[in-house]
């Protein structure tokens, strides 16, 4: 009863287990109790302590034909990766750990047999199974697991290893393993040593040692070796660490390459990069959301305005702002901080479309490029852009007392196109057109437009008007 209640607590304060893995838990304890197997070992239960890279002994069973290798009882203390690698190894892959040597926490060297304790597919504990060294398995083993169960079979090597003194592979980044046809360890590079010694927490030589001891993915080396055998190249998340793992045959020599590469430094980097994109879409929600705040308050203050023109004053205000939040908004929606200019376009067309409702006899069309992203900065300055020429265009070109109100076909066109490296934009309408020279230098909207293509896309501007119509164009590198 005392075993389950600690059993029990533990769990429940230090594991995602269930109530039902935690009943399996305390049923597998009473059985290692009942059982006559190992009866002059130590033997323990550990389980992963998901607020740390250890693990956390729930259980511990005293030799009952000798004396214990612990003078106190280790109950609730943690495993660590450097002093016992096998526990983490098993509890990370399912596979069993033999022969192992590490530390124990009173400082004692010990051998440890690791074998998974699985409920359904989840491995949810340790079985540890504690010798001195005259008394342990050996650690170059194979393992073959019958079917339909989790017991293994352990099978030692049939003839010794050679060490090759001198090898090319020690000048290799990646830890590189050379495995027989048996699947024993013939040599490693120098990487491969201190990345299991330093990384993994393998106190021994793993020279001689088999695959089923060494692998960090879950593969036992009978399933390698099969007729369905194939380059394996996966991503691994091992403790804190991140590899990537690839292993092929040489079926010249009828060996198996086994190389591990350390890329948790490039997978940290992926994720901080994906948290500040997550971050930079919330930031971007905001910013839309205090920007239609804006045109809101604006709109609420245009309505008080009696003087027709500071409505106008107000209604260019909000277009503008919208055609920034336009931006944003696209921004917050996508998984990139690269804007389509066709969808951005569309909204700010759609806009200006809006706020000129009552000019139903003006067709506004557009022909924009679907395969130009920019950055925020060119996209948001862009949509400025836009926004003043198409506004401009509702505004005066269809109003002038030269024009001939008559006129049928009213129509403003928007081009936009890519070639190469090189976009251009080309806003055109056929109205009574203006006097560029003058017109351009008192126009707010025209000196925004100039002043946003020159410092903001470093590119150029062209207007030519008469009294057909208005042709804008502007250029500009991607």
């Amino acid at each position: 009863m005392k075993y389950n209640n600690q059993i029990k607590k533990f769990c429940e304060d230090k594991t995602d287990l269930n109530e039902a893995d935690i009943d399996y838990l305390i049923r597998q304890s009473e059985a290692v109790l009942s059982s006559k197997e190992f009866m002059d070992k130590d033997v323990f239960i550990d389980v992963k302590n998901i607020y740390s890279d250890h693990a956390i002994v729930v259980f511990h069973r005293k030799p009952h034909t000798k004396e214990s290798l612990y003078e106190k009882t280790v109950v609730g203390q943690s495993a660590f990766l450097e002093n016992e690698p096998g526990v983490l190894r098993t509890l990370q892959t399912g596979v069993p750990s033999v022969g192992l040597r590490g530390q124990s926490q009173e400082g004692v060297a010990i051998e440890q047999t690791v074998f998974p304790i699985i409920r359904g597919k989840k491995v949810i504990a340790t079985l540890i199974v504690e010798s001195d060294f005259s008394n342990s398995f050996s650690s170059s083993f194979s393992l073959q697991q019958s079917k339909g169960d989790h017991s293994y079979i352990f099978q030692a090597p049939k003839e010794s290893v050679r060490e090759d003194e001198v090898s090319l592979l020690d000048y290799v980044e990646d830890a590189v393993l050379v495995f027989d046809q048996g699947g024993f360890l013939l040599h490693c590079n120098q990487s491969a040593v201190l990345l299991y010694r330093s990384k993994l927490g393998y106190l021994e030589s793993i020279q001689g040692m088999h695959y089923d001891n060494l692998s960090l993915d879950g593969t036992i080396f009978s399933e390698l070796i099969g007729d369905h055998f194939s380059d394996r190249n996966k991503t691994i998340k091992y403790g804190k660490h991140y590899f990537q793992v690839k292993c092929y045959p040489n079926a010249r020599n009828h060996q198996t390459i086994l190389t591990i590469r350390d890329v948790t430094e490039l997978q940290s980097k992926e994720k901080e990069i994906q948290e500040n994109l997550i971050a930079s879409r919330e930031i971007n929600h905001r910013v839309k959301n205090h920007l239609q705040t804006i045109i809101s308050l604006l709109r609420l203050q245009g309505a008080q305005v009696k003087d027709s023109g500071t409505k106008v004053a107000f209604e260019d205000c909000i277009n503008r702002i919208f055609s920034i939040a336009a931006t944003y908004e696209l921004l917050s929606n996508q998984d990139h901080e690269k804007i389509s200019l066709k969808s951005l376009i569309e909204t700010v067309s759609s806009n200006i479309q809006r706020c000129f409702a009552e000019r139903t006899d003006v067709q506004l069309r557009l022909n924009v490029c679907g395969d130009i992203y920019l950055d925020h900065n060119r996209a948001s300055s862009l949509a400025l852009v836009v926004n003043e020429l198409l506004q401009n265009s509702y505004e005066h070109a269809f109003v002038s007392k030269k024009y001939k109100k008559n006129q049928k076909n009213q129509c403003i066109r928007l081009q936009i196109t890519k070639n190469d490296d090189i976009i251009r934009i080309q806003v055109v309408d056929n109205g009574s057109g203006y006097n560029v020279e003058t017109v351009g230098q008192e126009h707010l909207g025209l000196i925004l437009v100039q002043r946003f293509v020159e410092s903001k896309l470093s590119g150029r501007l062209v207007i030519n008007s008469n009294h057909e119509g208005t042709q804008v164009k502007i250029i500009f590198k991607m």
